[in-house]
C-alpha cells in the first residue's frame, strides 16, 4: 500500500478544483466541450449533477448491507451483468485480480433483472436511475465526436453499454499490491468515471499523473474502440488504480461506452469490425463474448 502524502508529492497532480463561482451550465450543453478535450488530451473532466451526487453516495453507503446468497443469485456473469464473482476481473493480468467487489448493471437486460426480486432493492434501482442520466452525457458527447469528423453512421450505444460500481474494502486489499487496477485501457469508446476519492492514475504525454476531482466532478476517458472509430486519431487513455491507504472504502461509478455494430466505417471509410474487435478487448479481461447466451 502507498502512503497518500508521499503519492501527492512524487506524483505530477492535476487539480480541477477552479476559484470563484462558475455558472453550471447541463451537461448535454458542455458535450462539445467535453468533446474537444478528448481530442487534446484522450480525457476530459466533467460535471456531475446533484442527483447523481447523492445517489452516488447512497451506492457507497449501502453496498455492504447486500446479502451474499443475494449477489451470488443475481449473478449472470456470461453476460458481464449483476454481480461478478471475485477473481473474475483482471486489468489483463491473471496474476493480479482487481481489488473491488463488482456490480454491473445493463439496461438492455432489465427484462431479465426484473424476474428477481434484486430488481425492486433500492441498491439496483438507484443504479438503473444513474444510468439514466450518465447515458444521456456520454450519447451527446459522441455526438460531438460525429459531428467532428462529419460521421454520418448511427452510434447508438444504449444497449451495448453498462453501468460498473466498483467497491475496494480494506478486507481485499494486499501488502505487495501497490495498485488497486494495474494500468489498462479499458477496450471501450469512452468510459466515465465518478470516484469518491482519490486514487485515479493516468498516463498522457509519457507522464504518470495523479487526478483529483472535485466532489461534483467525474472523468470521461478515451477507450482503443474509439481509436479504431477514428483511425488512430484519438489514442486510448491507459491508467491504473492506486492504493493510497484511505481511512474509508474507495468506491467508482463507471459507464461502459460501446457501440457493438458486426460491421461499421471509421470516420474515414475503413470497414471496422467493431463486434469482433470489441470481444476481442473484452476476452483480454476474461470476460464472455458481449451478449454471450
Amino acid at each position: 500500500m502507498t502512503d497518500m502524502l508521499d503519492c501527492f508529492q512524487q506524483l505530477p497532480f492535476i487539480s480541477t478544483k477552479t476559484n470563484g463561482r462558475q455558472e453550471y451550465a447541463a451537461h448535454r450543453n458542455m458535450a462539445a466541450k467535453y468533446a474537444a478535450e478528448l481530442f487534446e488530451n484522450s480525457f476530459a473532466i466533467v460535471k456531475v449533477p446533484e442527483f447523481v451526487q447523492s445517489r452516488f453516495k447512497r451506492l457507497a453507503e449501502n453496498f455492504s448491507r447486500i446479502d451474499r446468497q443475494v449477489r451470488e443469485n443475481f449473478c449472470f456473469i456470461k453476460k458481464t451483468d449483476g454481480f461478478m464473482p471475485h477473481g473474475t476481473t483482471f486489468a489483463r493480468d491473471l496474476q493480479k485480480t482487481d481489488l473491488c467487489q463488482t456490480f454491473n448493471y445493463w439496461h438492455c437486460y432489465r427484462g431479465t433483472h426484473s424476474q428477481y426480486a434484486f430488481s425492486r432493492d433500492p441498491f439496483y434501482t438507484t443504479v438503473a436511475s444513474c444510468e439514466v442520466e450518465v447515458h444521456d452525457l456520454c450519447q451527446a458527447i459522441l455526438a460531438e465526436v460525429a459531428d467532428h469528423y462529419n460521421y454520418e453512421h448511427p452510434l447508438d450505444i444504449r444497449d451495448d453499454s453498462y453501468v460498473q460500481f466498483n467497491m475496494y474494502p480494506e478486507t481485499m486489499k494486499k501488502a505487495d499490491r501497490k495498485y488497486l487496477q494495474d494500468i489498462h485501457e479499458d477496450g471501450h469508446l469512452i468510459t466515465y468515471v465518478k470516484p469518491n476519492a482519490p486514487g485515479l492514475l493516468i498516463y498522457a504525454r509519457g507522464m504518470e499523473q495523479l487526478i483529483n476531482m472535485e466532489p461534483d466532478e467525474a472523468i470521461v476517458m478515451t477507450g482503443s474502440l474509439l481509436t479504431e472509430l477514428t483511425d488512430g486519431d484519438v489514442p486510448p487513455l491507459y491508467h491504473a488504480v492506486l492504493d493510497l491507504n484511505l481511512p474509508a472504502a474507495r468506491a467508482s461509478l463507471i459507464y461502459n461506452v460501446n457501440a457493438l455494430y458486426t460491421a461499421m466505417p471509421s470516420v474515414k471509410g475503413r470497414t471496422i469490425q467493431m463486434r469482433a474487435i470489441a470481444n476481442q478487448h473484452h476476452a483480454e479481461f476474461w470476460q464472455y463474448p458481449y451478449h454471450s447466451v
